[in-house]
């Protein structure tokens, strides 16, 4: 099954950002899921990073929970998933 995670960073987390962004790239590496791409959301002005976006592929709605609430930046209050949904891939 597929699906998409968004996710909202939260005001004033860009210390605790690059702190944990080591942890979040092994995460996203670590199998649980496989990514088919990912990436920061940016702001009107194309450039201001305000969340992110995965697609990823995953055997089940549970371990694709598991994969976004184990993820270092949710756990430390980086940023906020919004929305995890199943997607019904037609192209790619």
């Amino acid at each position: 099954m597929f699906f998409t995670a968004l996710y909202t960073l939260n005001a004033d987390q860009a210390e605790e950002q690059a702190r944990q962004r080591p942890a979040h790239f092994a995460h996203s590496h670590s199998g649980i899921v496989r990514i088919v791409m990912a990436g920061p959301t940016l702001g009107d002005d194309g450039a201001t990073t305000n969340g992110g976006l995965f697609v990823f592929e995953a055997p089940d709605l549970e371990t694709a929970q598991r994969f976004s609430s184990e993820d270092p930046y949710t756990q430390t209050g980086v940023w906020e998933l919004l929305a995890l949904r199943v997607f019904d891939k037609k192209v790619g």
